[in-house]
């Protein structure tokens, strides 16, 4: 009876252990592993796939299984229980093996039923229970078909009936979407929200490619419950933060795994392994800096800062850094790091279903996200975080006291020592937070951004003759150079730059030479620049001086050089801007300074500016000219012509106010004799003259 008991219970473990469920339904590739070898990595996380095993006497089995954090826990009652009615079923000679397998599938649904209650009730993701359990009780077996006929539902005709279900509920499949009314710009936004409606299971796109203007596709393995999600939306995603909706068109079917191998799970488990440090288990860290950015990750698409695939990854990363992964007390193991880095992630909110770090984890990087919030960072606080980086995120912003800003960190963690690579003693004093931009009077704002977009959209052009205007008559302008050692930057400087560098200079005399003043010979100079080429979301603003005349601007930031081929320099402008009539403003001092680009920016994507083209310039559009300039061109031209204000008017108009190009005007007319002599009476009513 006892050997009986033993055998029938290795039986149900089999049968169990036979799941191979993945997440989005990847086919596995994996082999069998002798004891000797090392375990598939593979790990059997949340999912919703229903995989057809056989048992040795040929009956099939449905065995649906949703790793969880709490499933584990349901498996060992499940294996209790399968153990029970398995072995009763054995001691009878006259009941066949159908009759224990119908028992442990019963078994298996309970259990199942129970896991998806106590997971509706305490984690706010929705699970298609209801829907699971139908597609288990009648027996909706996926398979898998040699010859694949492809299947397309599509928002202009939309039909999910029996062989669309037939086409969506294959195994070892690649769907195909096509996206429309998408933009190139639009990837990210358009795959987010894709993601997010399928959640709490995970899509994963691959081969994202925009086949046309207005044109995308992607393909991806999923199954019915994820493909009935969107046909419930009508086959229709909106953008957030905009008016129009993607339509999609769904091919079921499109491509068979075997024609196209590529596992995305098996991609994504490498591109985490490499990501872990090699440092002794006290100080390994796991470094996941700008993640879906990895060059591992190719064209597999796996964005961070949506919750449920940051979660997938932190408990991916438990399984793989488990000496045994494929354990039965996985769930016990923990992420042996003390460094996590988050940074670059565009995370917005950050949610853990588990526990899934060790007792060593206490240094936390969440730099440079679209945190909003310090109460966003709870599902970290029962960690003793020691140091922990926040600057780059909005929720900095919020504070202007470094009191305030430290005093709310600190009740979410209490034991913090270290804030934004600054040590908190026990007076709170802090130095200040890094801010991309510092502008304490926020009533300048609008203007110090405007007066910066034309200034440096007139800088960018080609001839540089638009900065006329900017300059006051008695401008002073002065230039620095720094120890750039790059054979190719220092030919181009050479054409144009000065370097008034006080401390390197032996003749002092010179200085005054190279101080241009007024705005003649500064455009000038600038002229013999090359064209350049910035992005403003690049450059760092500081307003370092501010009255109602008059205030200082300093703006840092990478630019390049067009036509060079040369890697991106640095810059720095301090710019002294003074009031004038009419709500204008000009340069009353300019300092240029240009070094080499910061190691900070090694790790920054600047390739716009590297590959920038003449087309990449923006255009730029005049301002119109003022009350009192417009007076003083009408005097100009009066003087230059000796025509009356009216026809003086007139002709500055047709010319767009360019004095050069009315004057111009005037001379050929007047050659032509078709200046009529109303033009020359010093009153004329504008009726004639028109």
């Amino acid at each position: 009876m006892g050997r009986k008991r033993n055998r029938s219970k290795n039986k149900a473990k089999l049968l169990l252990s036979q799941s191979n469920d993945s997440i989005g339904n990847i086919p596995s590739t994996s082999k069998d592993t002798s004891p000797n070898q090392e375990p598939n990595l593979k790990p059997i996380l949340e999912s919703d796939v229903n995989v057809t095993q056989t048992n040795p006497s040929g009956s099939p089995l449905k065995s649906i299984m949703k790793s969880h954090s709490k499933l584990n826990v349901n498996m060992q009652d499940l294996s209790k229980q399968g153990d029970s009615s398995t072995s009763t079923s054995l001691t009878n000679p006259n009941q066949n093996f159908e009759t224990s397998t119908a028992n442990i599938k019963s078994n298996l649904i309970n259990n199942f039923s129970k896991f998806l209650s106590q997971l509706q009730s305490e984690n706010s993701s929705k699970v298609d229970s209801k829907e699971d359990l139908e597609m288990i009780q009648h027996h909706e077996q996926p398979v898998t078909k040699k010859f694949l006929k492809p299947v397309r539902i599509s928002h202009r005709e939309l039909n999910f009936t029996a062989p669309e279900m037939e086409a969506a509920n294959l195994i070892n499949v690649w769907h195909k979407f096509v996206l429309y009314n998408v933009e190139k710009e639009d990837k990210v936004a358009v795959l987010n929200a894709l993601l997010e409606i399928a959640q709490p299971y995970f899509l994963i796109p691959v081969m994202y490619t925009m086949e046309g203007d207005n044109k995308a596709t992607f393909l991806t393995f999923c199954r019915y419950n994820i493909i009935q999600r969107y046909v419930n939306r009508k086959l229709e995603v909106k953008i957030p933060n905009k008016t129009k909706k993607v339509k999609i068109d769904i091919i079921l079917s499109f491509l068979s795994f075997q024609d196209m191998p590529l596992d995305p799970q098996t991609i994504i488990t490498n591109c985490i392994i490499a990501r872990f440090s090699k440092e002794p288990i006290n100080k390994k860290s796991l470094n996941l800096k700008n993640f879906s950015n990895d060059k591992i990750l190719g064209s597999v698409y796996c964005p961070l800062e949506i919750p449920f695939v940051l979660d997938y990854v932190f408990r991916l990363s438990k399984i793989l850094s488990s000496p045994h992964p494929m354990a039965p007390n996985i769930r016990e193991g923990k992420v042996p790091i003390r460094d996590l880095i988050l940074s670059d992630n565009n995370l917005e909110t950050l949610v853990l279903s588990e526990k899934v770090f060790g007792g060593n984890f206490t240094r936390l990087d969440l730099r440079n996200n679209k945190l909003g919030n310090v109460n966003s960072l709870r599902s970290f606080s029962e960690y003793k975080i020691t140091e922990l980086w926040l600057d780059g995120n909005p929720l900095c912003n919020n504070y202007t006291k470094i009191r305030d800003y430290i005093g709310t960190v600190k009740q979410i963690f209490p034991f913090l020592q270290k804030l934004d690579d600054h040590v908190i003693d026990n007076e709170l004093k802090l130095m200040p937070t890094f801010q991309k931009h510092f502008i304490h009077n926020n009533m300048k704002i609008s203007l110090v951004q405007q007066f910066l977009e034309h200034f440096f959209t007139c800088y960018d052009q080609n001839d540089r003759i638009s900065l006329n205007g900017l300059y006051d008559s008695e401008a002073i302008f002065s230039m620095t150079i720094g120890p750039i050692t790059d054979i190719s930057k220092q030919l181009i400087l050479k054409t144009f730059a000065t370097n008034r560098n006080l401390k390197k200079f032996a003749d002092y005399a010179k200085c005054s030479e190279i101080l241009l003043k007024g705005p003649e010979k500064i455009i000038a100079m600038l002229r013999q620049e090359p064209a350049t080429f910035r992005k403003m979301k690049h450059l760092d603003v500081d307003l370092v001086y501010n009255t109602e005349k008059c205030f200082a601007v300093c703006v840092q930031g990478p630019f390049s050089y067009l036509r060079s081929y040369v890697s991106p320099l640095w810059f720095n402008r301090t710019l002294l801007v003074v009031a004038k009539e009419d709500n204008e403003f000009c340069i009353a001092n300019d300092h240029y300074h240009i070094d080499n680009l910061p190691a900070s920016y090694n790790d920054i994507d600047l390739s716009e500016l590297t590959f920038a083209t003449e087309k990449s310039i923006p255009t730029f559009n005049p301002t119109p000219f003022s009350a009192s300039e417009k007076e003083q061109l009408l005097s100009l031209m009066q003087e230059l012509t000796s025509v009356n204000k009216q026809y003086a008017e007139k002709c500055l108009i047709e010319a767009n106010w360019e004095i050069r190009k009315a004057v111009d005007s005037f001379l050929k007319s007047y050659v032509d004799n078709k200046i009529p002599m109303e033009a020359f009476k010093k009153r004329v009513w504008r009726d004639e003259i028109r």
